[in-house]
């Protein structure tokens, strides 16, 4: 879930020079020591020339244009139940492919699955894109207090499936909080962290009271013993992922490479949001990619920048994870944790690969060998992963992404 609030990085140029899919972390920075003096003579050139391309290809405009304005009105909307629906699109969600619907009266908010936006064998069960509907769920909670509203969250309240939650609002003292204003400065942040700096003591602690349903918890992997069990699952868990080819294409899917198709679409993965330097998310945006090249460098991301400078991983826990109304729950929490360590000076990032290719294996009756490992890592069969993810201290400042506006996601005003 992957804002992108989704896992993977985005578009790499084909024939990257960092883009195999194994090699030692340090043969990786010397590729991307090559590609950023590359990259660098790249811009040196569009500057003193005026390229055309390298502006058509959006390499100077990062975080600007229609496709980033809902970051930057979120809260300056003139009906107050269309401001609740500008909160939730913020929110985080898989692939940043936004698969959700709204209706909106002045009494309540219905949240729409939207099928048509799907993830194919990515997410075939659907989890990730309920999970994101939790996330929505809860930014829209959150503006509703600070508008003076009371909100009473009904899960799947009607025969209809693709309703997964109604909003019902009265009148009621408006009560900002601190996970609030921090709705416009959550990204997910795919970046390095700080490496080898561990949370302070109690935090899973604090973060864990965060949780208000007995139905969905976090599983915390904060020793070294732990952290290098998730790595090694996470890392074998996208090797397989590489290695399915449809899997891969469907992922692929939602890359925008240009910046006509960014602002077009408004949604999916892109360079600007992948934690690579502004070198050379330049040179990702002018030189073509492929599937290949791309999933190679999703791996070298994985394996050598984000899994190593991660201070811990977590790992949010249902009793059931077919169950929509749990699925919803825990999005709400993740959406809640990654809000509250935002006030706190931590950066957060989905790692669902693990989970991704456990549901492979059960679609495909493969044999379960990242199921298998999950279920070790987990090591209480009476709980159910649906969200991995890693915290740590930012290096640098995580970009927005494309968000489409509320009028192409409202179904119906009133």
């Amino acid at each position: 879930m992957t804002d992108v609030d989704q896992d993977r990085p985005p578009v790499v140029p084909e024939g990257r020079p960092d883009a195999p899919a194994a090699g030692p972390a340090d043969s990786v920075t010397s590729r991307r020591s090559v590609l950023a003096m590359a990259a660098g003579g790249l811009l040196v050139a569009a500057g003193l020339g005026s390229d055309a391309f390298a502006v058509q290809r959006g390499v100077f405009a990062t975080g600007t244009g229609e496709a980033y304005e809902p970051w930057r009105s979120w809260d300056r909307s003139i009906a107050p139940v269309l401001g609740l629906v500008q909160a939730g699109i913020l929110a985080a969600n898989a692939h940043n492919a936004q698969a959700w619907r709204f209706a909106v009266s002045a009494e309540r908010v219905d949240v729409y699955e939207d099928t048509r936006r799907s993830l194919g064998t990515v997410d075939a069960l659907r989890r990730e894109v309920q999970l994101s509907l939790g996330c929505a769920v809860e930014n829209i909670t959150l503006a509703a207090l600070a508008a003076g509203l009371a909100p009473t969250v009904v899960l799947v309240p009607s025969s209809d499936p693709a309703l997964l939650a109604r909003v019902d609002l009265t009148p009621g003292p408006a009560v900002g909080s601190s996970l609030y204003r921090a709705i416009p400065n959550r990204h997910t942040d795919r970046a390095p962290y700080q490496k080898g700096r561990d949370l302070p003591a109690g935090i899973s602690a604090t973060m864990d009271a965060l949780g208000t349903e007995p139905a969905v918890r976090i599983l915390w992997l904060l020793t070294a013993e732990q952290k290098a069990a998730f790595s090694a699952l996470t890392v074998a868990a996208t090797q397989a992922f590489i290695a399915d080819v449809a899997q891969s294409t469907d992922d692929n899917a939602w890359y925008r490479a240009t910046w006509a198709q960014l602002q077009s679409h408004r949604d999916g993965i892109t360079v600007d949001a992948s934690g690579l330097s502004p070198l050379l998310r330049a040179l990702g945006k002018v030189l073509p990619s492929s599937r290949s090249s791309n999933d190679g460098y999703w791996l070298a991301g994985t394996r050598d920048s984000q899994l190593p400078t991660a201070s811990g991983f977590g790992i949010v826990l249902v009793r059931d994870a077919a169950d929509a109304g749990q699925r919803v729950n825990a999005g709400r929490l993740y959406q809640r944790l990654h809000l509250w360590a935002v006030t706190q000076g931590l950066a957060m990032q989905p790692l669902n690969q693990s989970v991704e290719r456990a549901e492979r294996e059960r679609v495909t009756s493969a044999a379960p060998v990242i199921g298998r490992g999950l279920d070790q890592l987990i090591g209480d069969g009476t709980w159910q992963p649906v969200m991995p993810f890693r915290i740590g201290y930012p290096t640098v400042a995580a970009p927005p992404s494309p968000r489409r506006s509320v009028s192409d996601v409202l179904v119906s005003a009133s």
